[in-house]
């Protein structure tokens, strides 16, 4: 009658108490999962540190600012010059209309590959085609892109 699996040493019966596995086994094992860990930790800090970079800046606060601080000096502009009443405001809602587009921010890319991308893709859509070069090139179109 055989007590167990018969060991390297040739000796059967219940297995050496002393070869209880190890959580991480030998040193260098050790040295090796730490190291692991390590670099698990740093790559996952990396992305959660470049996703939080995106949206750092709240741009329509930015735009805000920065239309309010156009409609001032605008106005400042007209009231030296004497204009005044119904035709300030007429002026200023003219000015604001103009001003607002042309400080906008707010973009749905981050990068030139981003707008690449969208540039690809409306070609795609809008002419069947992978070529982007007349929707860069158009004067009326390209300050969308930018």
């Amino acid at each position: 009658m055989t007590h167990g699996p018969e060991r390297v040493d040739g000796v059967r019966g219940t297995q050496n108490p002393s070869a209880v596995p190890v959580l991480f086994g030998t040193n260098s094992q050790q040295i090796r999962h730490m190291t692991y860990l390590l670099l698990i930790v740093l790559a996952a800090g990396m992305v959660t540190g470049r996703i939080l970079a995106v949206t750092a800046v709240d741009v329509n606060v930015v735009e805000k600012m920065r239309l309010r601080t156009a409609m001032k000096g605008h106005r400042k502009q007209l009231e030296s010059q004497g204009v005044a009443g119904s035709d300030l405001k007429a002026a200023m809602d003219r000015y604001e209309v103009k001003k607002s587009e042309q400080l906008k921010l707010a973009r749905p890319f981050l990068s030139a590959n981003d707008r690449s991308r969208w540039c690809t893709i409306r070609a795609l859509v809008d002419d069947g085609t992978y070529a982007i070069d007349q929707i860069v090139t158009d004067p009326n179109e390209h300050a969308r892109w930018q």
